[in-house]
């Protein structure tokens, strides 16, 4: 499928930050992949049922696996409830 890249993601059960693969970024991003430089994803729903939000940065330390992830979680568990809303 498209997706089979995400597939540990999706299995997970959070935002992850930090570098992606060349396929993930490529997909992710296009025409701009080139410019990414670090990554956060963020389910939308349990096991990104609803799907996800990928947010790019040029910078390559802004997105880490060692920052927290908490104020991802809680936009994805918002951004999730308006969905399911409609």
């Amino acid at each position: 499928s498209t997706l089979q890249p995400f597939a540990t993601f999706l299995k997970g059960r959070g935002p992850r930050c930090g570098q992606v693969r060349d396929s993930q970024r490529s997909f992710l991003f296009q025409d701009d992949a080139e410019e990414i430089g670090s990554v956060a994803l963020v389910p939308l729903g349990k096991k990104a049922q609803l799907g996800f939000v990928a947010i790019g940065s040029a910078d390559a330390d802004r997105f880490h696996p060692g920052m927290s992830i908490d104020f991802l979680a809680r936009v994805g568990d918002l951004v999730a409830g308006a969905l399911e809303r409609y």
